[in-house]
This record gives structure tokens, C-alpha cells and sequence, in this order.
């Protein structure tokens, strides 16, 4: 089931929840790339305006050479 697309075609298929202490454990058809963070206070979801693209997103953003995806993610949540 696609999510989202976006305006290059480009189909988001699914979240895959896993454990931070198993991200290295699971077989995945390409490397870890990019983190996002999913901040949710009761039905609330947090939202940031990205004023380069113009639009709302989820913070998160491409991990950087030596980084986790759990640093990659504070660091664009900050």
C-alpha cells in the first residue's frame, strides 16, 4: 500500500518499527541511508517547516559518514 509519493515519483511504502538495538540485526534491500523521528504527544504529530523546500515534513535527514541513525535523527531534530 503506497503512503505518499512525491512530485519525482518516488513511493513510500512503509514505516518498518525496529527495536534502535536491532537496526544492525535486520536484512535490508539497500544501506540505511536517511533517520526520521516520529515525535507524538497524545494524537499530535511533530511537524517541521522546511523553508528550503517549502513544505512540512518529519524531521530527519541523510546519516552522515560515521553517524547512527539515532544521532543523524537528534541532530536534525535540533
Amino acid at each position: 500500500m503506497t503512503i505518499m509519493t512525491d512530485a519525482n515519483g518516488n513511493v513510500f511504502l512503509a514505516f518498518m518499527q525496529v527495536p534502535e538495538d536491532e537496526l544492525g540485526n535486520i536484512s535490508l534491500d539497500a544501506p540505511l541511508t536517511h533517520s526520521l523521528i516520529v515525535v507524538k504527544r497524545q494524537d499530535s504529530f511533530l511537524f517541521m517547516y522546511n523553508k528550503w523546500r517549502q513544505i512540512w515534513e518529519l524531521p530527519g535527514g541523510v546519516i552522515e559518514q560515521g553517524e547512527t541513525a539515532r544521532q543523524c535523527a537528534v541532530r536534525e531534530l535540533f
